[in-house]
């Protein structure tokens, strides 16, 4: 499917990332579109946080100045929508290898490590009014694989995607892998809870969805 309007819309006669010199001005007749903005964004929070992104450290990036971004993205809160989207959009969903209990948990496991590379953005992506677009991939290829190899019902795979959703989520938010700190004494036995704790409940989840999946049929 094609990506929404909101994050496509282009202007003419501001920079391209690949045209510009960095710090020179734009060639005649190039662009810069929100994809360019939006991919920018997204690789700038991957390596400083979403608090540690600004506009000039995107504007770096593309090799223009922070004021060619404006025409796109006018506010902080649309360049961290930007970001979002494109996040978002890197979300995939699980694959089809022909077991669907360990498709999930290897998707379920590959979320938690997407949400922790973009420090900050499940949180942000809560306060902002961001567009459910570029994420409704996910629901709908791993609902679907559900439906098809497990064969159940499409509003019970519904709930259950969205139950492993947020075990990803819950596990992101309140463990963050970078909460820790080389002085606190606990540190190690919480990076250890982490990813032990996250998997013990996967498993759980997993093993109850697929003995209820076998009792039923």
């Amino acid at each position: 499917d094609p990506p929404p309007a909101w994050h496509t819309r282009r202007v003419a006669d501001s920079p391209s990332r690949r045209s510009t010199p960095r710090g020179g001005r734009p060639a005649a007749g190039s662009e810069l579109s929100l994809d360019d903005v939006a991919r920018a964004a997204v690789d700038v929070v991957a390596e400083v946080g979403v608090d540690g992104m600004t506009r000039a450290l995107v504007a770096d990036r593309l090799g223009v100045s922070s004021r060619a971004l404006y025409r796109l993205a006018p506010t902080s809160e649309a360049l961290l929508i930007c970001a979002i989207g494109e996040w978002q959009r890197r979300w995939f969903p699980p694959d089809d290898t022909g077991d669907w209990v360990d498709d999930l948990q290897r998707w379920a496991e590959a979320t938690l490590d997407h949400m922790s590379r973009h420090r900050g953005l499940v949180v942000a992506s809560m306060q902002v009014e961001a567009p459910e677009e570029p994420v409704r991939h996910v629901m709908e290829g791993g609902i679907d694989l559900i439906v098809r190899r497990a064969g159940v019902d499409p509003t019970a795979a519904a709930e259950f995607f969205s139950l492993l959703g947020m075990h990803c989520i819950g596990w992101h938010v309140v463990f963050p892998p970078d909460r820790p700190t080389p002085a606190d004494p606990g540190a190690d036995a919480h990076v250890d809870f982490r990813r032990r704790g996250f998997r013990r409940g996967l498993d759980l989840l997993l093993r109850g969805f697929a003995a209820e999946v076998a009792d039923s049929t």
